[in-house]
């Protein structure tokens, strides 16, 4: 799951790409501060304890550069490293050179800009989205004004997905934005299950900004985890009602039975279907035929929608009960014409009727 922080550019931190370290008065750094208070205590509180452990210092990363503005992705790898001599971590390595192809890409870059840093590992980082924002680049004027405001004169915070989709959500800034990464992000997760609207959405960003075949993969690979950890939070959630008498006995059946039409059952006959994903609430459900048959023939199947998960805590809203729903979409799908059968739909949230907000903290979350 993508562990998100926008940082404030330093003049130091400059010093990664070479026309600044060649060009600026801004010592011999050569890399990034990535600030403890965020990078470790917020995004990865395991590191420094692993590294000990292993006696490393230094972790290879794979980098994925955008920007600044409509810029594509530059691919490199680089480093994380801890220095005996700085409190901080860096991203370090080898000087970052403009691209033969666009040899003064970095150079726009100036202090006060930002660097959207979408890191990959659980425990130790291994992969890393920097999204370039310039203030005196036209792509990236509104966003960059967004950002300021919203740091407030902070050098370094942590975003959830579902936060950074709220602050590139403006009508400034371009589909197309490489910052709209957890918006294609959503898209990958759409289509990697079928969804036409994901597709269409790919189709939009592909024609400024390549999607590969691998994109696709880890898209259904996180997809897969998100489902998982979606049903953990859940579990959680009805262990502590359980704890307090608000329920007497629950099952989680789709840890037994992989392909059960529901994940859990509270009671005797109180089905539950979660729905997983790491972004926003508005995001599509995927319901598959077999659920929305189980759904018309159960008077209390009801949809609980996990998001915006972030480290140990997410949001769950609970949806009313899914009979009427599943009727009415079964009446014109179920068959479509003879011998022909849907397999899944894609429902926009917004459609359905939730209760309120809930939020849940796994204490116990590894």
């Amino acid at each position: 799951m993508s562990k998100i922080a926008i940082k404030r550019l330093t003049k130091s931190d400059l010093t990664l790409f070479t026309w600044h370290f060649k060009h600026m008065n801004a010592g011999n750094q050569k890399s990034i501060n990535l600030n403890a208070d965020i990078f470790i205590e917020k995004l990865y509180p395991d590191l420094p304890d692993f590294s000990t452990q292993k006696g490393k210092t230094s972790f290879l990363i794979d980098v994925s550069i955008y920007g600044p503005g409509a810029a594509p992705k530059h691919s490199l790898a680089r480093k994380i490293v801890k220095g005996a001599a700085y409190k901080n971590w860096r991203l370090n390595g080898e000087f970052v050179n403009n691209p033969i192809e666009s040899p003064e890409r970095y150079n726009e870059l100036r202090e006060g800009d930002f660097a959207i840093m979408i890191f990959g590992g659980e425990s130790i980082p291994d992969e890393l989205k920097l999204i370039l924002v310039a203030a005196n680049v036209s792509e990236d004027e509104s966003l960059h004004a967004r950002i300021l405001s919203l740091l407030n004169g902070a050098s370094m915070r942590a975003f959830s997905s579902a936060e950074l989709e709220t602050v590139v959500d403006h009508p400034d800034i371009d589909d197309s934005h490489a910052a709209r990464i957890m918006d294609i992000e959503g898209a990958l997760e759409d289509a990697s299950q079928g969804g036409l609207v994901g597709v269409e959405q790919l189709k939009r960003w592909s024609s400024k900004r390549n999607v590969s075949k691998d994109d696709l993969r880890k898209a259904r690979d996180a997809t897969d985890a998100i489902g998982a950890l979606g049903e953990e939070f859940v579990n959680y959630y009805l262990s502590e009602l359980q704890g307090s008498g608000a329920i007497t006995s629950y099952k989680w059946s789709s840890s037994e039975n992989a392909i059960e039409a529901f994940d859990f059952v509270v009671g005797a006959n109180n089905y539950i279907d979660v729905k997983s994903t790491s972004g926003g609430f508005g995001h599509k459900i995927h319901i598959s035929i077999n659920e929305l048959l189980h759904m018309k023939e159960f008077s209390d199947y009801r949809i609980y929608r996990i998001y915006d998960i972030y480290k140990k805590r997410a949001k769950l809203k609970i949806s009313k009960p899914m009979q009427e729903f599943a009727v009415a979409v079964l009446a014109r799908l179920d068959p479509v014409v003879p011998g022909v059968r849907v397999d899944n739909i894609s429902v926009s949230p917004e459609v359905l009727e939730f209760e309120d907000e809930i939020e849940i903290e796994i204490f116990s979350l590894g």
